[in-house]
């Protein structure tokens, strides 16, 4: 592609996305987790480990919590691919590292139309807290929420009951494997499996408490990530409120996934579209009824801009070769990330296609007057856009 580097940027800044039929729509697979304090960590317990000492007060701000760890389904549904060694789409998702994890909630952010919460360059991640995108919890706020949250019994060794059986997953009740989740008792703010299945990533780097009192912890600072919640291979014990774990960040494993957060109420695009039936099909669906008409290399093109006025991650992906719907991906999330959310709607007034064996060029002229070359690969025997240096 000729302007691909101008094209790229471009059109990640003009990326533009209509929810207003959502705004009022909230997803039921969220739970709000009113803030309060309680005591984290376990100072009495026979089974306590030293790294849950002292036991120490902690306050926290409302937030969002999935109800369920990130399922096979929806991984697939945002990232296109299934990594997992247990399969089943309503089993969680495994073998993910935590910078898998946190890019997955960039990339579900902007498929939803909300602002990613990271920053992601390299293996340098920055949390910026003032985003409404997806996120990994805390992991003072994981304790919090498997304990029932502010007004909890505070009793209960594990999240939601005193008998492992009854809420977890566990290596004397899995059967050495994974199991679909939601399929135990839930706690009291109707969490699932926040005991057992998986061990769930938070967003700290792993250390040892302090005895103060404090707001809103982001942990401390060292070389591993945390892990919370115990596994289908662990002992019971290990899936106690309480019990940490910790690994490399790069590390993947088995019984190993996540859940995620948001600061703010979420809202599903699947919901919205129901809804959106009933009142008439949206612009975005008239426009891409008019373009759907084929697979030329133009129809590509036209798909293309339409998906990207949508950040419909998905999309993009189907419609670009995977190196470079990663390439654009990143265009439109280092955009998002400087808060240009667009406020312009891409027009195409007539495209040109030039078709030479498996490979195409598309001309287009926008509404603005200006003009974009896309380049063009046959892939299995369907067209697919390249951006080339």
């Amino acid at each position: 592609m000729k302007k691909s580097i101008f094209a790229v940027i471009f059109l990640a800044a003009l990326v533009t996305v209509s929810i207003a039929c959502s705004s009022s729509i909230p997803d039921d697979n969220f739970a709000h987790v009113k803030g309060g304090s309680f005591q984290m960590g376990d100072d009495y317990s026979g089974a306590a480990n030293k790294n849950e000492r002292p036991a120490h007060r902690v306050t926290l701000s409302s937030f969002y919590m999935s109800k369920y760890p990130v399922t096979q389904k929806e991984w697939a549904a945002v990232m296109g691919s299934n990594p997992s060694r247990f399969g089943g789409e309503n089993r969680p998702v495994e073998n993910v590292n935590w910078f898998d994890a946190v890019q997955y909630c960039n990339n579900r952010s902007l498929q939803d139309g909300l602002t990613p919460a990271y920053t992601i360059n390299g293996e340098n991640v920055t949390w910026n807290r003032e985003a409404n995108g997806y996120r990994l919890p805390t992991e003072a706020e994981w304790e919090y929420a498997a304990k029932g949250g502010d007004g909890s019994p505070g009793n209960f060794k594990f999240s939601g009951s005193n008998d492992p059986n009854e809420v977890a997953w566990h290596k004397d009740n899995s059967g050495g494997s994974t199991r679909d989740v939601g399929t135990k008792k839930p706690n009291g703010l109707g969490l699932y499996d926040m005991s057992g299945n998986i061990a769930e990533w938070c967003w700290d780097w792993f250390g040892d408490y302090r005895a103060e009192a404090q707001t809103d912890p982001l942990g401390a600072f060292s070389s591993v990530r945390v892990g919370r919640g115990g596994s289908w291979r662990d002992d019971a014990q290990e899936s106690r409120s309480a019990f940490r774990s910790y690994s490399n960040p790069h590390s993947r494993y088995g019984n190993v996934g996540f859940r995620i957060a948001s600061r703010d109420k979420i809202y599903v695009k699947t919901s919205a579209k129901a809804e959106t039936k009933e009142q008439g099909p949206s612009f975005f669906d008239k426009i891409k009824s008019i373009f759907s008409s084929g697979d030329s290399p133009s129809a590509v093109v036209r798909k293309l801009y339409t998906a990207l006025e949508k950040r419909d991650l998905k999309a993009i992906n189907e419609l670009m070769t995977s190196e470079s719907a990663g390439l654009m991906t990143l265009a439109i999330g280092m955009e998002m990330s400087k808060g240009n959310t667009g406020k312009e709607e891409f027009g195409i007034i007539k495209t040109e296609e030039t078709i030479n064996g498996d490979t195409a060029v598309v001309n287009v002229t926008s509404k603005d007057g200006g003009t974009s070359e896309w380049d063009l690969v046959k892939v299995d025997g369907k067209w697919k856009v390249i951006l080339k240096k």
